[in-house]
């Protein structure tokens, strides 16, 4: 049996299972592995990730000859040397309801880890969870300067149900949101980070986490990177339902029902309303740099692009890059490094961090097409 805490575990549940287990084992070294069998048990792949710089190492182990061979050692690129890599661990802390919650720390090396700025960094879902497996966004922030906290808050995944459900519906300006800004507070009374260079940065549900934050406690942080970030989760919802395949309806919507909010309950989706920064979005006063792919089939690109206007006829900072021909996620090395691109520059105005200045022609032709609003001066 595998199960996932802050690192990877197994669990033999049978004598003889414990004598395989131990065989597999004995050839991990890392926290991050994964065991995967074929149908007769003879044959075990074994993955083993390197935290530190998030190269993988394939074993394959023979039970019945008890041998071990490397089969794709001719095509494995070779292990990086991880000394430029920071540090990442996991840590616990308590919400201010008493609730026990964890999440990642990466720390920049060569650095005093009081004195330097703090991004949070919430994962998206919110059904999902950051893991201690390398993770190269957090890695290319540190790289630049930045503590990085990465906050499992309650209704994350791979805790346990209870973990998950203890929720409680309670989204936008809410438990969930106060989770996250609980870990902040508790990293900045224990020596992590600085109380006036904060910035919030996330993807999908942790973009909508990152608006929410200025939106909420607008005197907290002094900048917001938000990426295919809704600003009002019904509508959100709407959308996804009109655009996945309608096999997956019956089995996803009772379960945004059961944890987030009923679509089809107008006191229910007038309720989240109310809660989220769509409702709240004049209360923004810091900067926001915003991406979003036009292909995007979860949230609409029309959402986006209407709140950042909202924003800019208000006389807000806001940047928005619209690439038309990508979807939720960045795929094309130009969208990603454009994606990048516009985080690095977030950071190092507000925060003042590194920065490598240099920006090839065709970033800046990116930048040309897909910059739709940039009141942030980010093309400058």
């Amino acid at each position: 049996m595998g199960y996932e805490t802050q690192y990877v575990h197994y669990q033999a549940l049978t004598t003889n299972a414990e004598v395989l287990l131990n065989k597999l084992t004995s050839k991990t070294s890392n926290n991050i592995y994964r065991f995967t069998p074929d149908k007769s048990l003879t044959h075990w792949l074994v993955a083993e990730e390197d935290q530190q710089s998030g190269s993988v190492h394939f074993r394959l182990y023979l039970a019945e000859s008890d041998t071990w061979i490397t089969p794709l050692s001719h095509i494995e690129s070779s292990q990086t040397d991880a000394s430029w890599s920071a540090r990442r661990v996991p840590i616990q802390y308590q919400a201010s309801d008493g609730m026990p919650l964890f999440g990642y720390l990466t720390l920049p090396n060569g650095y005093v880890a009081s004195e330097v700025p703090l991004v949070v960094f919430p994962h998206g879902g919110p059904w999902n969870r950051s893991h201690g497996s390398y993770n190269r966004i957090s890695q290319f922030m540190a790289n630049r300067g930045y503590a990085v906290f990465e906050p499992n808050f309650r209704g994350s995944t791979g805790m346990g149900q209870t973990y998950m459900t203890s929720a409680q519906r309670d989204f936008g300006n809410g438990r969930v949101q106060q989770d996250i800004i609980d870990g902040v507070d508790y990293l900045l009374e224990n020596g992590v980070g600085r109380a006036d260079r904060l910035a919030i940065v996330g993807h999908s549900f942790g973009g909508f986490s990152a608006i929410n934050a200025l939106a909420f406690t607008p005197d907290k942080f002094s900048v917001a990177f938000a990426a295919a970030a809704p600003n009002n989760m019904s509508d959100t919802i709407r959308h996804y339902k009109s655009a996945i395949p309608a096999v997956f309806l019956p089995m996803r919507l009772p379960r945004f029902s059961a944890l987030m909010v009923d679509i089809t309950n107008r006191q229910d989706v007038t309720h989240l309303y109310e809660k989220s920064p769509d409702k709240h979005w004049q209360k923004i006063d810091k900067p926001l740099y915003m991406w979003a792919g036009a292909q995007d089939d979860r949230v609409a690109i029309e959402d986006v692009r209407e709140f950042a206007l909202r924003l800019q006829a208000d006389g807000k900072a806001i940047s928005l890059v619209s690439d038309a021909r990508e979807g939720h996620s960045p795929k094309s090395t130009l969208a990603k490094d454009g994606y990048l691109y516009l985080l690095e520059r977030a950071l190092f105005t507000h925060l003042h961090g590194r920065m490598e200045k240099q920006v090839t022609p065709s970033l800046t032709r990116y930048f040309d097409k897909f910059m739709t609003i940039d009141t942030n001066s980010v093309k400058n």
